[in-house]
């Protein structure tokens, strides 16, 4: 296949994504009371339950701890719902996948974009943080940069545990536990204060850990990054995202006898 070809297929099939994406959300938000709200809910519950918490362990001593926690944790459950639904996706339309001719990438675009539609509230439940705060709100438009790099490094990531998700069933048991621990050793609620501790070397290697200081260091505390952390994240991203698909694509020819 030319690379011309890949792409119209990647194109036809996040056009197709989008459009499955955009019923998801109306279907959801149809006769619903809240609406859209409910999509602020768990994000902002949970933010209210960290802020306590971190407010009574460190005393208020992280600067714009506030602006600091929310951004971390809704930078990081994106990821989470993102990998979390794609780790069953091709299971939950396996019937899809077999009757009829439907590039299965679709389905993984489809996720990303619900998660975006949710992230977009979020997002701006943020800005509203931020002009509480009193902080500078014109540097969140750096975010979307960021966030697209986000993007990309998640969409790699979610392409790699569909593939395994077909040929592991268990594969979603174990990333909701492996998530959740990610999710304690990464640097969401807390600030890593010795370098040398096994958290610091771990979060090293943590491509979550870097998106989310570089975005807090831009938009929170208005720091210029290093040009080595930008091109880390840029290349990281990119660099998942095609080894993600790769693997979806050799993956994906055995997905209708596998499901």
């Amino acid at each position: 296949m030319t690379f011309r070809q890949t792409l119209q297929e990647t194109t036809n099939a996040f056009a197709l994504g989008y459009q499955l994406a955009k019923a998801h959300f109306k279907v959801r938000n149809e006769g619903s009371y809240l609406g859209v709200f409910w999509y602020l809910l768990e994000p902002l519950a949970f933010f209210i339950v960290l802020l306590f918490l971190g407010g009574v362990i460190y005393n208020n001593s992280i600067p714009q701890y506030p602006a600091y926690l929310l951004l971390g944790l809704i930078m990081f459950n994106f990821f989470l719902a993102v990998t979390g639904n794609a780790s069953g996706i091709i299971i939950k339309n396996k019937y899809f996948v077999k009757s009829i001719k439907v590039d299965s990438a679709a389905f993984i675009f489809a996720g990303v974009l619900q998660s975006i539609f949710s992230h977009i509230f979020e997002v701006a439940l943020f800005i509203f943080l931020l002009i509480y705060l009193k902080t500078s709100v014109w540097l969140i438009i750096f975010y979307p940069v960021i966030f697209i790099c986000l993007c990309l490094f998640t969409t790699g990531v979610a392409f790699i545990f569909a593939a395994v998700g077909v040929f592991v069933i268990d594969w979603g048991n174990v990333w909701n536990v492996a998530g959740r621990l990610i999710w304690f050793v990464t640097p969401v609620f807390y600030v890593l204060r010795d370098s040398n501790s096994l958290i610091a070397k771990f979060n090293y290697f943590n491509p979550l850990s870097h998106f989310i200081t570089v975005a807090r260091n831009i938009i929170v505390y208005g720091e210029v990054p290093t040009i080595f952390s930008v091109l880390g994240i840029i290349v990281i991203s990119f660099g998942t995202f095609l080894v993600g698909y790769f693997i979806f694509n050799k993956g994906k020819i055995y997905f209708a006898e596998r499901v």
